[in-house]
C-alpha cells in the first residue's frame, strides 16, 4: 500500500447515537488548509505539445460542417 501525505489524512468520525458529530466551525480547515502546495516553478504549464491526443476529434454528422 502507497503512504500517505500527512496532508491527506481524514481525522476519526466521532459518532453519538449513531449519528456522526461535526466538529465546530472554529476547528474546521480554511481554504488556505486546503489549498494544494504550488507546483515547482520549472513545472511545465501544459501537457507535451508533440505528444497526439488519445482520443481523436469527432467526425461531424451528414450534414454539419
Amino acid at each position: 500500500m502507497a503512504e500517505e501525505h500527512p496532508h491527506h489524512q481524514q481525522a476519526p468520525v466521532e459518532v453519538q447515537g449513531g449519528d456522526a458529530v461535526l466538529p465546530d466551525a472554529d476547528e474546521a480547515p480554511t481554504a488556505a488548509d486546503l489549498a494544494p502546495e504550488e507546483p515547482p516553478s520549472d513545472a511545465p504549464a501544459t501537457g507535451d505539445p508533440d505528444k497526439k491526443p488519445a482520443v481523436s476529434p469527432p467526425v461531424p454528422a451528414h450534414g454539419e460542417v
